[in-house]
């Protein structure tokens, strides 16, 4: 855990994460939900002596309400990325404003990240890297770390593991990966849908 400090504390690292529970918060009462993130943010906050800037989940659970909860307790950013089987809008862009009924917004990451620990993803890394300079305004790839044992160094079992379960790097370039300089270069939700 102090290691994760220390890469906090430098800027090479990133947690996101939000929630103490993993659950079907759309059916749940919203002071729920709200008890939910503040739970979880005051957790992680307790064990890495740093705020989450970007909330995330292990299993897709988005609805048209959560940017206005997002926005709630703090939260301005978030990745839009389903982990498991389900399934989002193709977008254009990597980034999009994610807007709540009322008007409130969120910067959702939208790329769906490769397998980082598959053969396919790195045979098929220069027509990935191809793709994304020719239509992206910033190159952008994101790489998606399974469970193993290395995660299991970095974040053992716990609240902070059930809502950073995946490790993902979001790389501006081939030549370097990690924590991008200038995350979350936001598009407009009239650009996304194709």
């Amino acid at each position: 855990m102090s290691t994760l400090r220390q890469r906090l504390r430098e800027e090479t690292a990133e947690v996101c994460g939000g929630c103490y529970l993993e659950r079907e918060d759309a059916l749940l009462p919203l002071e729920s939900q709200i008890w939910n993130l503040l739970k979880g943010l005051a957790v992680s906050k307790e064990l890495l002596d740093q705020e989450i800037r970007v909330f995330a989940r292990k299993r897709f659970a988005a609805y048209p309400q959560l940017p206005l909860v997002l926005n709630s307790v703090g939260l301005r950013r978030a990745l839009l990325v389903p982990f498991d089987e389900a399934v989002l809008p193709t977008y254009r862009v990597t980034v999009v404003n994610w807007p709540s009924p009322d008007g409130k917004q969120v910067e959702a990451f939208t790329r769906a990240p490769y397998q980082a620990d598959s053969p396919q993803t790195f045979f098929h890394w220069a027509h990935y890297l191809n793709k994304t300079i020719a239509q992206d305004h910033a190159a952008t790839l994101a790489l998606l770390h399974s469970l193993g044992p290395a995660c299991e160094l970095v974040c053992p079992p716990g609240p902070l593991a059930a809502a950073t379960g995946h490790g993902l790097d979001l790389g501006r370039s081939s030549s370097r990966l990690g924590r991008p300089s200038r995350p979350f270069a936001v598009g407009y939700a009239a650009d996304c849908f194709g």
